[in-house]
């Protein structure tokens, strides 16, 4: 089982028997914000590789996701949530994830370099 699939076993266990309330709903970030362009120079740093970030426009990003294969109404519904991610509306951080796994939450570099071999 994959680290990642342990913790989020772990996670929900804690939900179910330590008395953590469910009738929250739970929004689990890391610990800090991070743009696509935080996200590219992390990994060019841990993955000791140039990693770049070059925004799309929605249409772009639609068109990418047609050619791959997506139903028109999936794609276009996908590029218009990366639009509003790209645009900041999830650019927030919450406690919920130390509150779920007991310790704090683990930062995307610290993530990148536990998974290196994964972005090979």
């Amino acid at each position: 089982m994959s680290r990642f699939r342990v913790e989020a076993h772990f996670a929900v266990s804690r939900m179910c028997w330590h008395a953590i309330p469910l009738t929250k709903t739970y929004c689990p970030t890391g610990p800090e914000r991070l743009s696509y362009a935080d996200a590219a120079r992390v990994l060019s740093h841990v993955l000791g590789r140039q990693i770049t970030f070059r925004p799309i426009t929605c249409e772009e990003q639609k068109q990418a996701m047609i050619n791959a294969g997506l139903p028109e109404v999936v794609a276009d519904d996908n590029a218009k949530a990366l639009t509003l991610f790209a645009d900041g509306d999830a650019d927030y951080v919450t406690d919920d994830a130390p509150a779920l796994l007991g310790r704090p939450a683990r930062s995307f570099e610290q993530f990148v370099t536990d998974y290196a071999a994964a972005f090979s």
